[in-house]
């Protein structure tokens, strides 16, 4: 009986136990299933299938290790007005399926001796596999910065994303004005199904050695779909371009008086013609690295061989015209006419380029009175202005200029293509904005490039 007794409450006991084990299995799984936070991207852990803690995997966030490197391709500081900047950076981000939102930067503005003069901060969005700008306008300061230096303040927070940007068409860009109130026209059109929004446009000017010369920007709010939008961009100052550009480039022949009379206002330097010999050198620092120029110096007769034949090696051209120099004995005398025929042949030589102007720019401080022809005193100038017209009989504009006061303007007019080509330096003072206005005739300034970069952050 005992016995009996004994094992049955030992089953009780195991079952008890039992029950109470699955009860507590239970309880404890679902309070388990109850407390327990699922797995995300923002757990602070290396879980599901991450790369890295909340990177990589199934999250969005990308892992620095999986990113790759912004690349800065150039930054740069205009001025507007006086104290007045903007300054842009063009950057590329190479990543194929990496964006960023809000990202800090900070423009630094330095003075000649590299400190910080100002600073301007912002944040920007940096889309996926594509050269993108950063740009901030209106920056005023007192100081003189001389430079600019772009940061981003922290590393971007890059995303994954699937994001096509859309596509915009550009067309009918046209500058116009650039030496007053310069403005950029353009078209942008809309060829998409949807409607567009928030459209950042940029305008970037170039010269003809590729640089950034002027730079601003426009948004849009809104460009319905199928439509197009009329854009404008303004500034206030003429655009300074650090070289011009021909519409075609331009073959240029420079015959340059060198008689006697040229050094009558001293001889260490010799004057006028070290003034005139700057003024022509600062006029070939304005051609363009697809223009040429010769130099033909003259006085009893025209250097023989010219001084430099067309040449588009410009530094050399500015070196040639700088050793120009007045021939012993002093007593020269001015064969104008010399002068325009070796100018002339170079410029129908085979160092000319069939596409390019012809230019021809005389400059002279005295009389023609060679060739000389027995019982004709007006042969020196009869034989110049019958050069000059076969000159311009094909195709070659002449202008000329006359220094001082001892010419005969008239003859020099005639010598012109027009009368209005024909310009006179009272001084040599005169003979830089000189060579420079003949210059603007000559060839009119433009830049190389216009350039909209679109921005459409997702």
């Amino acid at each position: 009986m005992y016995n009996e007794l004994t094992w049955a409450k030992k089953r009780q006991i195991i079952i008890v136990v039992g029950l109470s084990f699955i009860f507590l299995l239970i309880v404890s799984v679902t309070l388990y299933n109850l407390l327990k936070k699922p797995a995300t991207c923002f757990d602070n852990k290396r879980n599901q299938n991450e790369t890295g803690i909340d990177c990589g995997g199934v999250c969005s966030a990308i892992c620095k290790a999986d990113s790759k490197s912004l690349v800065i391709d150039w930054v740069r500081l205009f001025k507007i007005r006086e104290g007045e900047y903007s300054v842009i950076a063009q950057i590329d981000n190479p990543a194929a399926n990496s964006v960023a939102r809000d990202v800090p930067y900070t423009f630094s503005l330095r003075n000649k001796s590299g400190e910080t003069v100002t600073t301007r901060s912002g944040k920007t969005f940096i889309p996926a596999r594509k050269t993108f700008v950063v740009f901030e306008g209106t920056i005023e300061t007192s100081a003189s910065p001389d430079s600019v230096f772009f940061q981003f303040d922290q590393e971007p927070n890059w995303q994954k994303s699937s994001y096509i940007e859309p596509n915009l068409v550009i067309s009918n860009k046209e500058l116009i004005n650039i030496d007053s109130l310069p403005r950029m026209n353009a078209t942008v059109q809309n060829p998409n199904i949807i409607d567009v929004n928030n459209v950042t446009l940029s305008a970037l000017i170039y010269d003809d050695d590729e640089n950034v010369v002027q730079v601003s920007q426009t948004y849009i709010e809104n460009i319905k779909a199928g439509q197009s939008a009329n854009i404008a961009f303004t500034w206030p100052q003429p655009i300074s371009l650090k070289s011009r550009i021909c519409e075609s480039p331009v073959d240029t022949a420079l015959v340059i008086d060198r008689s006697g009379s040229m050094e009558y206002l001293g001889k260490n330097p010799q004057q006028p013609l070290t003034d005139v010999k700057n003024a022509a050198e600062s006029f070939v620092g304005e051609l363009s690295k697809y223009d040429q120029a010769s130099v033909v110096s003259f006085a009893n007769t025209a250097s023989e061989p010219v001084d430099i034949s067309l040449s588009k090696d410009l530094s050399k051209v500015k070196s040639t015209i700088d050793s120009i120099s007045i021939l012993t004995p002093v007593l020269q005398n001015t064969n104008i006419g010399d002068g325009l025929q070796k100018g002339l042949n170079e410029l129908i030589s085979q160092n000319a380029k069939s596409n390019s102007g012809k230019i021809l720019v005389l400059l002279t401080d005295g009389v023609a009175n060679l060739p000389f022809k027995k019982g004709n005193s007006k042969y020196p100038e009869s034989y110049a202005l019958a050069v000059a017209k076969n000159a311009k009989d094909q195709g070659i504009r002449i202008f000329t200029i006359g220094l001082g006061k001892d010419l005969h303007q008239d003859f020099l007019k005639q010598v012109a293509s027009t009368p209005t080509d024909f310009y006179l330096a009272p001084t040599a003072k005169e003979l830089t904005a000189i060579y420079r206005e003949i210059g603007t005739k000559m060839c009119k300034r433009k830049p190389t490039a216009l350039e909209i970069v679109i921005s459409i952050p997702n």
